[in-house]
């Protein structure tokens, strides 16, 4: 779509990454996310996995579970700031938002 402008062209300086992830139901048992996790992290080492994101123009990042999960709360934290700077809603301050993050 060449006629629409990029946010950096409409004057905005930012610059925002799109992750992907694997969600496990809450409460997972502790032995099913061990596994998942160790499954992926093999499969993110794979040549097959590294030239599908070379092919596909993306970046390489694998993260665990525990740190994706900070990861996401951070995440969350900005766009929740983001949204509440541009008046769509109320910035996330108390306890009860906080645990939704």
């Amino acid at each position: 779509m060449p006629q629409v402008q990029t946010l950096k062209e409409q004057g905005f300086d930012v610059s925002r990454t799109q992750w992907r992830g694997i969600f496990m139901p809450k409460g997972a048992p502790k032995e099913a996310v061990k596994y998942a996790e160790d499954t992926y992290r093999k499969l993110a080492a794979t040549p097959e996995w590294k030239k599908y994101l070379a092919d596909s123009d993306l970046l390489e990042r694998f993260m665990g579970s525990e740190e994706f999960g900070k990861f996401l709360v951070e995440d969350f934290k900005e766009y929740d700031q983001v949204q509440a700077e541009l008046g769509l809603r109320r910035p996330a301050t108390d306890a009860a938002r906080m645990r939704e993050l």
